[in-house]
């Protein structure tokens, strides 16, 4: 899984972000203002006032806001002062900027320097306008931390959930198949006497078989040829087991050698006709068919129950299966088996769209 970055979106570069946008807001103000008035101002005084509005703006948003948010009404309190305070540092920088524009750039005021009500109600209301972008400055900077530290969780959630899956399948497939090496080794001790050539040829397919087992569990995928291969290992043990006397069709199209899937999935289900069916009828063989196109893989199974075994729609390895397959490929494939007159069907579809 990809690790995003905790940092918030705006915090990347946040020093260049701010720029930009004062940059953006003084270019707008400036010239807006100097075409409604139809005069520009000099340089110095462009300076000494952005820097006074911004200086007004991060003083609001970084250090006055912080009181806002708590709940005692002495916080409140002191909010309300600090925001007064403000407007009255703003008023004297304001008046302090025009003494230092007169006398040290000798820029005088369009309507001369005159700090009569009118003049105060302009400052106010600039005072107001910074403190209110302020403002927003400050719960857009919490809304980020608070999508931020939502963002680290779901990052988590997602990575535990990721590890509890591929915990979970290591678990299912583990599980498949201790009973095919039990089996296999009891056959071995058997005929290893009798017949040391197959007593040799089941060890080299269970060898097989095993080294498989142990190459595909760090791979989520295998090519559907290898599987194939192993199906066909674990056919030939039965057949030695069984004296060369199982009933059994595999038919197999495969038109896309380059077809994929989960590992141990098409092994168990062949596997599991061994098991529980009864291939010795040569009235009802048991049979394989497994076609591979570019866009499907299909694989069916049809068996005798064996006798004594319990008419149930159920068993631990297709089990297994199903939420191995619901787990990778969710809305990508159909898995059904069922019994019907006492033969075991089972139809898997994938789309490898």
């Amino acid at each position: 899984m990809k690790i995003l970055s905790k940092q918030p979106l705006l915090q990347d570069k946040p020093i260049l972000i701010h720029i930009i946008c004062w940059a953006a807001f003084i270019f707008i103000e400036v010239v807006v203002a100097g075409l409604v008035r139809q005069r520009f101002n000099s340089v110095p005084f462009y300076i000494m006032f952005c820097s006074i509005n911004i200086g007004l703006f991060y003083l609001h948003g970084d250090f006055v806001m912080r009181f806002a948010k708590r709940d005692k009404l002495r916080s409140w309190s002191v909010f309300l002062m600090l925001c007064i305070g403000e407007i009255g540092i703003y008023c004297v920088a304001a008046m302090l900027t025009n003494f230092i524009l007169l006398h040290v750039f000798d820029e005088q005021p369009e309507n001369g320097l005159q700090f009569d009500e009118a003049y105060f109600a302009v400052v106010i209301y600039r005072g107001l306008f910074f403190i209110t972008f302020g403002t927003g400055y400050y719960f857009l900077k919490q809304f980020l931390k608070r999508r931020v530290a939502e963002l680290g969780h779901t990052i988590e959630v997602g990575k535990l959930q990721n590890q509890l899956l591929i915990a979970h399948n290591d678990y299912l497939r583990a599980q498949i198949n201790p009973h095919l090496l039990f089996n296999t080794l009891d056959f071995i001790k058997a005929v290893s006497k009798k017949n040391p050539k197959q007593s040799d040829e089941a060890i080299d397919c269970l060898s097989d078989i095993m080294d498989y087992a142990l190459r595909s569990s760090n791979r989520s995928v295998v090519l559907v040829v290898e599987e194939i291969e192993q199906m066909q290992h674990v056919i030939r043990l039965n057949l030695l087991r069984s004296n060369n006397r199982l009933n059994l069709n595999f038919i197999k199209e495969i038109e896309n050698r380059n077809a994929e899937i989960i590992p141990i999935v098409l092994l168990t289900l062949v596997e599991n006709m061994f098991k529980h069916g009864n291939l010795l009828d040569k009235d009802s063989p048991a049979s394989l068919e497994l076609f591979t196109s570019d866009e499907l893989i299909t694989f069916k199974t049809c068996n005798l129950i064996a006798m004594g075994l319990p008419k149930k729609n159920e068993s631990t390895g297709l089990k297994n299966i199903n939420d191995r397959l619901d787990q990778y490929y969710p809305g990508r494939h159909e898995f059904f088996f069922e019994i019907r007159e006492n033969i075991f069907y089972t139809e898997l579809k994938i789309s490898c769209l």
